[in-house]
């Protein structure tokens, strides 16, 4: 039997997928990447790093709110502050992540060192956590994946998210092992 997923290697890990895993995890990873949507370069770096007056308004999208939660819970106001100065490098981050991703899907394995390995972790994390609020995944559904119901509307989500969970750990136990 192939080991798929993510192995160790000297260095980093090793990613196999076959094309139908790769096809399904680049379309999920172009779907965040809209999701997240495009960086808009600044002409001017510094001026664009250090300008504190746009506001960033808190998602009314439940997936983008879970990528980008209220830093204070209790205080509305404080949270819009904090987003203000840190979710646009956050954004940034992880659009850059979900790109380093999406291109290392071009062959069946792929060496990535360790640093682009961690920015794999980010991507799939995101990934992860936008297809499990887009479910209502919950608690409870963690007892349920071994006998998913076909006739259950999130039936085939349940099961992208089940393999994305498996793909994460494979990665996890990894970079353990480097």
């Amino acid at each position: 039997m192939v080991e798929r997923g993510f192995s160790p290697v000297p260095g980093g890990v090793r990613l196999e997928l076959d094309e139908a895993e790769r096809s399904v995890l680049a379309d999920l990873l172009r779907q965040m990447s809209a999701l997240l949507g495009p960086i808009v370069e600044s002409e001017d770096a510094l001026s664009a790093a250090l300008d504190f007056s746009r506001s960033e308004p808190r998602p009314e999208d439940p997936a983008l709110l879970r990528l980008f939660p209220d830093a204070y819970r209790d205080d509305p106001d404080e949270s819009d502050e904090f987003r203000r100065y840190t979710q646009e490098s956050v954004r940034q981050r992880k659009v850059a992540n979900v790109a380093l991703a999406l291109g290392g899907l071009t062959d069946d394995v792929a060496d990535l060192p360790e640093q682009s390995a961690a920015a794999w972790l980010g991507a799939l994390n995101d990934l992860r956590l936008t297809l499990g609020t887009r479910l209502e995944v919950t608690q409870e559904d963690s007892g349920r994946w071994d006998s998913r119901d076909p006739a259950d509307s999130r039936d085939i989500g349940l099961g992208l998210y089940d393999w994305l969970t498996w793909l994460q750990s494979s990665l996890i136990e990894s970079l353990s092992a480097c």
